[in-house]
C-alpha cells in the first residue's frame, strides 16, 4: 500500500552559523515586496522568462497569491518566496512543481532571484535547500531544473548544485517575435533539463553541509523535520 504523501512545509530555514535564509509559502502579505522585487528586475526576467513579458500588478498577484493560499491554484504548483534570514527582505522566488500525470514523486524546481541579490550564491542555496527537502521529507525520486540554453546565470546554478542527466528540448518556450524582441527577450531555441535522483545525494558535496544546516517548519512553527530526526511523519 503506497504511502500518504507527506505535507509540504509551510517554512524552511537555512542557518549555519555564516549565512542564513527563509523560504515561505507564498502569503498575500508578500505581494508588494514581490512586486517591488518583480519591477526591480523586470529587465532581466524578460530575457529569458515569457510570462514576465505580461504587464503585471499588485491586485493581479494578489488574486494569484490568495488563490494558493485557500488551495485554489494550479494543480502542482506551489511557490516559496525567498528571504534574507537575517530579516524580511524579499530576496525572489522558488517553485516546487509536480504533476499528477507523471511520477507522484517525482518534482521540477523553478526560480527567479531580484537582481540586487544575485551574484551571492543564495539562489543556488535555496535551491539546494529544495533538493534536501525533496530527497529527505518527501522522499522524491526524481527533482528536476530547467534553463534555457543562453540563461548561462541559470546553468551555473545548475552546475553547481549538481543536476545531470541533461537533455535538450527544442521549443519548449516560445519563440522571440519583433515584438517581444523589443521588450528584451532573447531565449534561444533550445532548453536543457537536467536532473538529480533518489541515490545522487552521496555524490554531493554539499548535501551534508545543507541538510545538517536546515530545519522545516509547518505554518504552526513546529518543526517537521530537522537534521536530529524527523518531529512529525
Amino acid at each position: 500500500m503506497a504511502e500518504s504523501p507527506r505535507p509540504l512545509p509551510f517554512e524552511i530555514r537555512y542557518d549555519d552559523g555564516a549565512r542564513s535564509i527563509r523560504l515561505r509559502q507564498a502569503r498575500v502579505s508578500d505581494v508588494e515586496a514581490l512586486m517591488e522585487a518583480f519591477d526591480e528586475s523586470v529587465q532581466e526576467l524578460r530575457a529569458f522568462l515569457p510570462w514576465s513579458l505580461n504587464p503585471q500588478s499588485v491586485e493581479q498577484q494578489r488574486i494569484r497569491i490568495t488563490e494558493f493560499e485557500e488551495g485554489r491554484g494550479p494543480r502542482g504548483v506551489n511557490p516559496y518566496h525567498l528571504f534574507d534570514g537575517a530579516g524580511e527582505r524579499f530576496l525572489g522566488c522558488v517553485g516546487w512543481n509536480t504533476s499528477r500525470s507523471l511520477n507522484p514523486r517525482a518534482a521540477e524546481i523553478g526560480y527567479w532571484m531580484r537582481t540586487s541579490a544575485s551574484g551571492r550564491g543564495l539562489m543556488t542555496l535555496a535551491t539546494q535547500c529544495m533538493v534536501v527537502l525533496g530527497f529527505e521529507w518527501l522522499k522524491s525520486e526524481r527533482i528536476q531544473c530547467g534553463y534555457n540554453e543562453g540563461n548561462t546565470a541559470s546553468a551555473r546554478i545548475c552546475e553547481k548544485v549538481g543536476f545531470h542527466e541533461k537533455r535538450s528540448i527544442r521549443l519548449f518556450q516560445e519563440r522571440p517575435t519583433e515584438e517581444t524582441r523589443r521588450m528584451g527577450y532573447v531565449a534561444g531555441p533550445n532548453n536543457i533539463i537536467c536532473a538529480l535522483f533518489h541515490d545522487d545525494p552521496p555524490k554531493l558535496d554539499w548535501y551534508e553541509g545543507v541538510r545538517g544546516s536546515l530545519t522545516l517548519l509547518d505554518s504552526d512553527g513546529d518543526v517537521l523535520w530537522s537534521p536530529d530526526g524527523e518531529a512529525s511523519a
